[in-house]
């Protein structure tokens, strides 16, 4: 996975700077340790049901954008959802739009056959 750029459709305040967009980086499980895991499914089969968590989302934000939450809560509804689709995203292992990622793309590093 790599860095998502999000444009802001209104300009948010962090560290003293007006920002009109956000970076958020690539979530790593540390991430989900410090702040909680952001969707709780609930049911069986083919009945399931997501919910978001917003403190934990919003702090997630705040976390790979590096900033603070308290500009993560200037964000316009729609660009918080579009952060929100980033990190589902990092989750699932697909892209933003919900497509799959292509097939060779950056993966990460692979251990060298032991001899």
């Amino acid at each position: 996975m790599e860095a998502v750029n999000i444009p802001l459709t209104q300009p948010i305040k962090a560290h003293g700077k007006d920002l009109d967009g956000i970076t958020l980086r690539p979530l790593i499980a540390g991430d989900l340790r410090r702040q909680g895991f952001p969707f709780l499914m609930r049911g069986q089969g083919a009945t399931v049901t997501e919910q978001m968590d917003a403190p934990v989302l919003s702090g997630l934000i705040g976390d790979l954008a590096g900033i603070p939450t308290s500009s993560v809560d200037q964000m316009q509804p729609r660009d918080w959802m579009e952060a929100v689709n980033v990190i589902r995203s990092f989750l699932l292992g697909s892209n933003p739009d919900g497509s799959s990622p292509q097939p060779g793309g950056s993966s990460g590093s692979t251990a060298a056959p032991q001899a």
